[in-house]
């Protein structure tokens, strides 16, 4: 979570090399009408956030806010499991401003600081939990003859996923360690959020039931059951930037990696915990370092994650061959099967 003294400023959005403010947020005596009420907020919360400094630009719209936030106060919930509740979906929705205002409020009732910052890493694994209900559900009546936990590939080695992840991340976390600086501090927020719940959660449901059922249930190929959720993965993650060039670049990178994931769950005999442990790794080792603000990364951590990608091809295909295993993935099912 961000200082609030930085989160509190004129909202911009930054396209290629330009800056361009939406709305500029006003002081009292800018805001005409709407001047004693942002008095009354400075005077109450001690500060003015920008929300309500931008919204007085309009006095009805500011004041319907302000209305509705003393109607949701009158409420049978205490301040300070609403502002939990507040964090909670902050968190869900990855928005700074919103989960920075809501940590203040929740000190000043009463909340403590580990309380309302692990709250958000809670929530994330709460949430997930209960938005994939519908799939748990939905697997199980696609696959009545068969567990949940076999559906998704939950019964395979836990042991061998790990093993096999840590051996291809190596070169990520001795090249990290050498290049950039540990980060002191890493929160149990950000590993339960970053690496806990992204590695496991997104797992499970972009390649255990989006490419998962889709390759293994129906007619369609490799490059065709792998598409949606690989693209729907990289749309996921463009909340990390608003510079086009840096957009495209992650999207690139994430969309790219939910195809390696899709190949090598498929490869691996649909062992989830291979890319769950893969995609854990890999996220533990850009928290672990300063290595950069998103996915998009640099020239260093670039050529160790590149290094870590082939580690995943060769030692998979190495290990098949040896054990006369034929790929999973051939040229005869990229686009279409003609079996089942």
């Amino acid at each position: 979570i961000r200082p609030i003294t930085e989160i509190m400023r004129p909202i911009t959005f930054n396209f290629l090399e330009n800056t361009m403010a939406r709305i500029n947020a006003l002081t009292a005596n800018e805001a005409g009408a709407a001047s004693d009420t942002l008095n009354s907020l400075q005077k109450n919360i001690g500060m003015l956030p920008n929300i309500y400094a931008s919204l007085a630009h309009s006095p009805a719209a500011l004041n319907a806010l302000l209305g509705f936030n003393t109607a949701l106060g009158e409420g049978v919930l205490d301040a300070g499991l609403r502002e939990q509740i507040a964090l909670a979906v902050a968190g869900e929705n990855s928005c700074d401003y919103c989960a920075s205002a809501h940590t203040l409020l929740a000190k000043a009732a009463g909340v403590s600081e580990v309380e309302a910052t692990n709250n958000l890493g809670l929530s994330h694994i709460i949430t997930y939990t209960i938005s994939g209900i519908p799939l748990f559900v939905g697997a199980y009546l696609i696959n009545l003859k068969s567990s949940i936990f076999k559906s998704f590939g939950l019964h395979t080695s836990i042991f061998k996923g790990f093993m096999f992840a840590l051996l291809c991340t190596l070169p990520m976390y001795i090249g990290f360690a050498l290049f950039f600086n540990f980060n002191a501090e890493i929160s149990l927020n950000t590993l339960l959020i970053a690496v806990v719940s992204a590695g496991f959660f997104e797992e499970l449901f972009f390649r255990g039931f989006l490419f998962g059922f889709l390759f293994r249930k129906t007619k369609l190929g490799f490059m065709l059951a792998v598409f949606f959720g690989a693209f729907y993965f990289g749309v996921l993650h463009l909340y990390q930037s608003t510079e086009f060039s840096e957009l495209l670049g992650i999207f690139l990178i994430t969309f790219l990696g939910g195809i390696l994931f899709s190949w090598v769950y498929a490869e691996w005999n649909y062992n989830i915990w291979i890319p769950v442990f893969l995609h854990m790794l890999m996220n533990l080792s850009w928290e672990l370092f300063n290595v950069s603000d998103n996915e998009l990364g640099g020239v260093y951590s670039n050529i160790f994650r590149i290094i870590t990608v082939v580690l995943i091809i060769v030692l998979t295909v190495v290990y098949k061959k040896r054990k006369g295993i034929p790929l999973a993935v051939h040229k005869k099912n990229l686009f279409l099967q003609k079996q089942h």
